[in-house]
């Protein structure tokens, strides 16, 4: 088996835990591109139901994109933990006493084939998280905008 294959065996294990669970229930939403793109003037004159409305599904977005970065995240943490399985005994080999312990792990990745495949895989999901980074808090951060306005313009009717 690759280490691909392996990876995906360990996310397949973790979806079927958590799906079995119902703990990952917010999935993608078409509507949430048109609401993060409004112009000013249209959220400006928005009502008060539809600015909640908004604010729930970005909440629910948030929530989203919170799921894939603990999704890619463990794939990091899985390539990380395998790689330092594979190459644990062989790393010392490396360098001298001196030397960085990253010229080590690299040299011992470097010999073994399944440690620079799952090594690339971590590549991946590591620039796939730094896409991720923050994401979810902006998301949250228009939510909130959208709910405090939708509260102030409900407060302005009474």
């Amino acid at each position: 088996m690759s280490s691909e294959d392996k990876a995906h065996e360990f996310l397949q294990k973790i979806d079927d835990w958590v799906e079995d669970r119902n703990v990952d229930v917010v999935k993608k939403n078409k509507n949430v591109e048109y609401i993060i793109n409004l112009p000013s003037g249209e959220i400006n004159n928005m009502k008060s139901s539809v600015a909640a409305s908004y604010s729930f599904v970005l909440f629910a977005h948030a929530e989203y994109l919170q799921t894939l970065y603990n999704k890619e995240k463990s794939v990091v943490d899985f390539c990380e933990n395998s790689i330092w399985y594979i190459i644990a005994d062989r790393v010392n080999n490396y360098g001298g006493q001196y030397s960085k312990w990253q010229e080590k792990y690299y040299s011992a990745i470097k010999e073994s084939p399944l440690a620079k495949n799952l090594n690339h895989l971590k590549l991946h999901s590591e620039a796939r998280l730094s896409r991720l980074e923050n994401k979810a808090i902006i998301v949250k951060r228009m939510a909130e905008t959208l709910s405090n306005l939708a509260k102030r313009r409900n407060n302005e009717h009474y």
